[in-house]
């Protein structure tokens, strides 16, 4: 990569060379609807607790310019290994993803999952991860598929898009999947609640070790930029949870 000009960066006087692409002063950030941590508008910027935050306290005092580039999740995770891009939020660590980009050294958000099934399911509350042995669930291609799965016999059936979560509904409104997996818990819980879809359908609480979700770089992305983004998450991690409880 070429190198940015130096720039001053967070509320310290630190001064910094970064990556740049052309002549441009830009860091590319990939993101994907996860509302309400990353809200993708029709038109405009994207929204939601995790560019708040990275605005804030990241490059508020910066004269770099974030450039948002919104795409399905597996979309943005090929563009950051190909270098397309130099940040994507909210990703949980694999050991495969670890061998191909570089994370956060702490999360941005720690996260329960669920599955949301029909209001009706014979399954009310999952106990233990037993309960749900033999199921079928929808699941969003690209991401993630915990290790504790391995024991239950659940069989996946995967979609793709930026409609993933509609398409799901759809699949189990007509029987085809018994429910979809949900990796991060306050995400299906809003959809469900902003769209209305609460009394046809609940979101069960899976009772396993919470993922954590991570701002994760390119290979290639400037270190720097690494640092920088490491330092806010030490300094201010705490107050993601505040920002994220106004938007519930």
């Amino acid at each position: 990569m070429k190198f940015f000009k130096y720039l001053a960066w967070m509320a310290t006087t630190l001064i910094c060379s970064l990556g740049a692409r052309a002549s441009t002063s830009e860091v590319l950030v990939g993101v994907y609807d996860l509302p309400p941590h990353i809200i993708i508008p029709a038109q405009g910027t994207p929204q939601g607790a995790a560019p708040q935050f990275l605005k804030k306290y990241v490059f508020q005092k910066s004269s770099l310019k974030i450039h948002w580039v919104a795409a399905h999740f597996a979309r943005t995770m090929i563009d950051l290994e190909n270098g397309r891009l130099d940040m994507v939020l909210l990703v949980a660590k694999t050991s495969e993803r670890e061998n191909k980009y570089i994370f956060s050294e702490s999360p941005l958000y720690q996260t329960q999952s669920g599955i949301v099934v029909k209001k009706d399911f014979k399954i009310q509350k999952i106990q233990s991860l037993h309960d749900l042995q033999g199921l079928s669930l929808g699941h969003d291609l690209g991401s993630i598929v915990p290790d504790y799965f391995k024991e239950t016999g659940v069989k996946f059936h995967f979609v793709s898009g930026q409609d993933y979560f509609k398409r799901n509904l759809r699949l189990l409104r007509s029987g085809r999947i018994d429910g979809f997996f949900v990796p991060t818990f306050s995400h299906g819980l809003y959809k469900l609640k902003k769209d209305h879809l609460l009394s046809e359908f609940s979101i069960l609480e899976i009772p396993a070790r919470p993922l954590k979700l991570y701002i994760i770089f390119g290979k290639k992305t400037d270190p720097q930029l690494i640092k920088a983004v490491n330092t806010a998450l030490k300094n201010h991690g705490d107050q993601y949870l505040k920002i994220l409880h106004q938007l519930l």
